[in-house]
């Protein structure tokens, strides 16, 4: 048993604002909690931060389609593949690709609307990759 438990450092500690080299660790078609579907994204710091996790969440409802693409591109998604229409097994496909490309990843920090408390948003914003964008 204990005589106390200390919660005062339960969280991970912040990362500096700023753009930090990763990698594209992870990239998968699934939904969201209220069923509409997105892209998960996970990244892998490389540097200042090396081993740490990012995430980022796309959706694909058509409204929010322009910022999606803009996202896999700085990805290093294939262009001409992000000019039409795309099958489940396409967007799939495409997203195996990027996975292990290297990117630049902007860190934010915003207040999270849910309990109030800093945390860390995160965004590809270039590719690092020799085929990148």
């Amino acid at each position: 048993m204990y005589d106390a438990i200390d919660f005062s450092n339960t969280g991970i500690e912040l990362m500096e604002e700023g753009e930090y080299p990763a990698t594209v660790s992870k990239a998968e078609l699934t939904k969201a909690k209220n069923g509409n579907p997105m892209i998960k994204i996970e990244f892998t710091f490389t540097d200042n931060y090396e081993g740490r996790k990012g995430f980022d969440n796309l959706s694909l409802l058509p409204k929010s389609l322009w910022a999606t693409k803009r996202a896999l591109l700085h990805m290093g998604a294939d262009k001409d593949a992000l000019s039409g229409r795309l099958t489940q097994e396409e967007l799939r496909n495409m997203l195996s690709e990027i996975i292990g490309n290297d990117v630049t990843v902007k860190v934010t920090i915003k207040q999270r609307s849910d309990n109030g408390e800093d945390s860390n948003e995160f965004e590809a914003v270039q590719s690092n990759s020799v085929f990148g964008f």
